[in-house]
């Protein structure tokens, strides 16, 4: 991986986790240090409703309940990581 000449042990580690938990990841960075991160499954906020909108009320119901979005989560988490390690302390404001 080329991009372990320049990146933390800890952070390339955490991101062949997220390759093999997320389907043709892509990070892409920006010059103002700003990350879009995009992959290809299609389950991420998707759970498994049992009402459509056949039945309105109930499908309303269903979807204002708790859903634990797992994928969602797994997804948060390592942005979080990369977050924590590439955090820049001695940048100045103004950059």
């Amino acid at each position: 991986m080329v991009a372990a000449r320049f990146l933390m042990p800890a952070v390339v580690l955490t991101c062949e986790e997220a390759a093999n938990e997320f389907e043709s990841l892509n990070l892409e960075f920006s010059s103002v240090a700003g990350l879009c991160m995009s992959f290809e499954d299609d389950n991420v906020v998707y759970g498994d409703p049992q009402f459509d909108f056949n039945s309105p009320d109930d499908f309303m119901c269903e979807v204002r309940e708790y859903n634990s979005l797992p994928k969602l989560r797994t997804a948060l988490e390592f942005i979080h990581t990369l977050m924590v390690f590439s955090d820049n302390n001695f940048r100045k404001d103004n950059e």
